[in-house]
């Protein structure tokens, strides 16, 4: 099987009839964690030693799904997620990574390149992807110790080697979607042994695949292609750091060394969203998680919009509304009666 690295395609998608309950309904109830909030999600993944920021790119009302079952030698998760996400995956050191993508809409980037519904991507040190896509979206995963990874390589085809960076590898659809719902079978049934001849053959054949994609792997891995990673990675950066101050393009320009035609193709390609709608996310979501934390009586509305970035007051209650159902206003006095509730 060869590596492929997939084309870039214009940012344009169908509105999927599958709701996102039909998208999560193969997740099995009992072993299935459901999540309101990314924060809620963000530390359920700490536990598992997984770093992933997590930021709504969609509007809509925010529901994820995780699915998950370990033992020494394997871990392995299902996560679905109602909402587009633009996100960051790592895993713990000294593992390898092995995601097969879900995506309605077929737009599943990772690093900046779709896997679409036929690829798999390997992440060999930890070190995972940049992952974007509209949703309903989520993945099946598979993270082996990279010394047990290596066993079985030698075992199944010894001439391969572990890719040492991200790698995309072109499976096909149907097998895709078999290893995926293998993953979510195991997971699901806690009759099946996990040390066992199931998933001791799933292993072998998803190992045996990468194995044998070895000798046609492309020098240009998903961390090549330096220029536009560098450049969309730097932009992201400076824009976390600045956000709550107004940020403007030839500033970002002046940071990167680039022109603006190529900044804004760069971080689009890469992160599929525009600037100027990035950095719109940041500051909504950094509003949004200070009025869950505020109190109306102590706290307002203007104070914390202006406070990340927004100048217009009337245009941040629109686009907060747009984002999570409600007008800031109405979402800060519904939290703060809570906490009184509670206490």
């Amino acid at each position: 099987m060869a590596i492929h690295i997939a084309s870039q395609v214009p940012i344009h998608y169908c509105v999927s009839p599958m709701t996102y309950e039909q998208f999560a309904s193969d997740l099995p109830p009992r072993q299935t964690t459901r999540f309101t909030s990314r924060e809620e999600l963000e530390e359920a993944l700490v536990g598992y030693g997984i770093l992933q920021p997590t930021r709504q790119s969609e509007k809509g009302e925010f529901r994820a799904a995780l699915a998950a079952r370990s033992t020494e030698s394997v871990e392995l998760f299902a996560d679905r997620y109602s909402t587009g996400l633009s996100l960051h995956l790592d895993v713990p050191p000294a593992t390898v990574g092995i995601l097969f993508p879900r995506s309605v809409s077929g737009r599943f980037l990772a690093s900046g390149y779709n896997l679409g519904d036929d690829h798999l991507l390997v992440f060999p040190h930890g070190k995972g992807p940049d992952i974007v896509g509209p949703g309903p979206i989520g993945s099946d995963d598979i993270l082996i110790p990279k010394s047990h990874f290596l066993e079985m390589m030698e075992a199944v085809c010894p001439p391969a080697f572990l890719p040492k960076k991200l790698t995309v590898i072109k499976v096909g659809a149907t097998r895709l979607r078999k290893f995926g719902d293998e993953v979510v079978s195991l997971i699901s049934d806690p009759r099946i042994e996990l040390e066992g001849e199931r998933l001791s053959n799933l292993l072998a054949s998803i190992i045996s695949l990468i194995g044998h994609a070895s000798d046609q792997w492309q020098p240009e891995d998903l961390n090549g292609h330096g220029a536009r990673a560098r450049v969309a990675r730097e932009v992201q950066k400076f824009i976390e750091g600045s956000y709550r101050r107004p940020v403007h393009l030839h500033e970002i320009c002046r940071k990167t060394g680039v022109g603006i035609r190529t900044l804004q193709r760069c971080f689009r390609e890469y992160f599929d969203f525009t600037i100027t709608d990035y950095i719109k996310t940041v500051r909504l979501e950094s509003s949004h998680r200070e009025l869950v934390a505020a109190d109306s009586r102590v706290d307002s509305v203007t104070t914390i919009a202006l406070r990340n970035g927004f100048t217009h007051l009337g245009r941040f209650s629109v686009a907060f509304h747009e984002r999570y159902g409600e007008t800031p206003s109405k979402f800060l006095a519904a939290r703060t009666n809570q906490k009184q509730t509670r206490h």
